[in-house]
């Protein structure tokens, strides 16, 4: 195919970035070092060099066919920690690195049919060209690749463990180490009257579908991801510390779960599922480790987590029985329930809250700044913060995308909602954007005083539709809006 031609078929895929006219900058190209395709997608690595040094490149995948197909997108990793601002020396494997994963499998392509497309940036880095308006061909660099590999990489850490369910609304993969989703589609999803399904899980190296726990307090030494709390996830640990020398990312930082069921049979290595996926008993590894805190895992890794998945067709239901084995109390432990690291495309979302209905358009950013509560659309200073009547959120793609929608609901059991601690935020959800990785993530965020099991055992859910909250769906419940099927599960969990 020419590239003229190819240019022709996807022009679709940036009408959406055309909604408005302004001067647009001077852009800044693309340093290319190379990629590598896998069996899920393409390993890259790019930036755009002293310019922009905290901008991490933006790159779209294509498979060229009779027509052109988009496959993906994703953000390669910047050279400045996101959170912090400091290098991001403890993880220098992942700078200037990049996962996108394909839609289709790679052993139905041939050499040659993919297309790797690299975004400019402005020459002032706040905007990737397509943010600007500038979609011609000078404002991006396209490569066709033919390095073919079974290998994997990077977040496909997890690949060989994926477990991929597909129903007739919404599809998703999860990790059999650890439970976590990576990656998520809305099958319902179109753009410009087209089919055009899209992760809406942000690529980026532990950002996921995930709960998490975490105590705030800072007690290690040198800690090799640059946090120092105790902070167990899903996705386990960005590195690792033997107590004298810290590492750099872990490609293996995924836990060993006891044992997998898929649609009630032991398969320890099973890949697909149809009516549930069980995860059996195991620590959760702490996202950082430090001197005086080695791992990754040690016998202060105390939370111990089973899990759950069951997808019906409108809906996908998890249920998480979460542990603290240790001996004491851990107070004041915010449990993210669930955490959901959105691609940026997904800025407008929708609760109810004190009774009403509430929505919110977050702003594309316009620097490396953070977006202030405002932008955001909370106040974490204000009692209105403490949010315990909210209990489902829904997140919505705004370019141009029809139906690329989500809505998440959580529910408590009453032996939970006992420990919750008692002060400003402890019902409490965030939403945050990273500074240059981009992602949309949202937590629901309740403290507690965690008890030991010997006192205590802790259950949660979380369920997730491909809908908005107002459409009509088909459940047990009946015929009704996604918001009534949550309220009837609500009743029927947590009375």
């Amino acid at each position: 195919m020419s590239s003229l031609n190819f240019r022709r078929a996807v022009a679709l895929v940036f009408a959406f970035f055309a909604t408005c006219a302004f001067a647009q900058q001077s852009l800044v190209g693309v340093n290319y070092f190379g990629s590598a395709v896998r069996s899920t997608g393409v390993q890259i690595s790019a930036n755009y060099g002293s310019a922009c040094p905290q901008k991490g490149v933006s790159a779209q995948i294509y498979s060229i066919g009779s027509t052109a197909d988009y496959q993906g997108q994703c953000f390669l990793n910047a050279a400045w920690d996101t959170v912090l601002g400091t290098p991001t020396n403890s993880l220098s494997s992942t700078i200037n690195q990049g996962y996108c994963h394909m839609r289709i499998p790679i052993d139905q392509l041939s050499p040659n049919q993919i297309l790797l497309r690299l975004w400019k940036v402005t020459a002032d880095c706040t905007k990737y060209a397509y943010e600007d308006n500038q979609t011609q061909a000078s404002a991006y660099q396209d490569y066709l690749l033919s390095d073919f590999s079974a290998a994997e990489w990077y977040y496909p850490k997890t690949t060989n463990s994926l477990v991929t369910v597909s129903k007739p609304t919404y599809a998703f993969k999860l990790d059999r180490n650890g439970g976590a989703f990576y990656e998520f589609y809305n099958l319902r999803a179109t753009l410009g009257g087209n089919s055009f399904f899209n992760n809406a899980i942000h690529p980026h190296s532990g950002e996921a579908l995930q709960i998490a726990l975490r105590t705030d307090t800072v007690f290690m030494t040198n800690p090799c991801g640059n946090q120092g709390f105790f902070n167990p996830t899903q996705t386990g640990n960005t590195c690792s510390h033997n107590g004298t020398t810290a590492s750099g990312y872990n490609t293996g930082s995924g836990p060993t779960v006891t044992f997998v069921k898929c649609d009630g049979t032991l398969n320890n290595s099973c890949s697909s599922a149809s009516s549930s996926i069980e995860i059996g008993e195991h620590a959760m590894r702490s996202f950082d480790y430090g001197a005086n805190y080695p791992g990754p895992l040690n016998p202060g890794d105390v939370v111990k987590l089973s899990q759950v998945v069951t997808p019906s067709n409108n809906y996908v239901e998890v249920d998480l029985t979460v542990k603290n084995t240790g001996a004491t109390t851990l107070t004041n432990a915010a449990i993210e329930i669930p955490t959901f690291y959105f691609k940026p495309d997904f800025r407008r979302y929708t609760v109810r809250r004190a009774g009403a209905i509430y929505q919110h358009d977050i702003p594309d950013k316009t620097g490396t700044a953070s977006l202030t509560v405002s932008q955001l659309g909370i106040d974490e200073g204000a009692s209105d913060f403490r949010h315990e009547d909210v209990s489902w959120i829904s997140f919505e793609n705004v370019r141009g995308y029809s139906n690329d929608v989500y809505t998440i609901a959580w529910f408590y059991k009453n032996n939970f909602r006992a420990d919750v601690a008692t002060f400003a935020g402890n019902y409490a959800y965030q939403i945050l954007e990273s500074a240059y990785f981009r992602s949309i993530k949202f937590n629901n965020n309740p403290r507690f005083n965690m008890r030991p099991s010997s006192e205590k055992v802790y259950t949660f859910k979380y369920v997730v539709f491909p809908y908005r909250y107002d459409e009509v769906i088909s459940s047990p419940y009946g015929t009704m809006s996604v918001e009534n099927v949550i309220l009837n599960m609500k009743a029927a969990y947590e009375n």
